[in-house]
């Protein structure tokens, strides 16, 4: 319940703002994916995989945690 109230809040302010778009994808990513939050603002753009032949994203993330190892979240 406390995790839909947090979301529909975001979501109830227009997202006309970079800021705004930005907060939603984070929280977003971080719920649905259970990365730490120190995981998820470091993540680099080079984290998103993409299809070899089509360079169509993945819905996964390559995630470098504690002790530098990787995996897919």
């Amino acid at each position: 319940e406390q995790v839909k109230q947090l979301l529909e809040s975001v979501y109830r302010d227009a997202l006309d703002k970079p800021e705004k778009i930005r907060m939603a994808a984070l929280l977003e990513t971080l719920y649905a994916t259970g990365l730490r939050v120190s995981e998820l603002v470091s993540l680099p753009l080079k984290s998103l995989i993409a299809e070899p032949t089509t360079k169509k994203l993945q819905q996964m993330l390559l995630v470098k945690g504690k002790g530098g190892r990787e995996r897919l979240v």
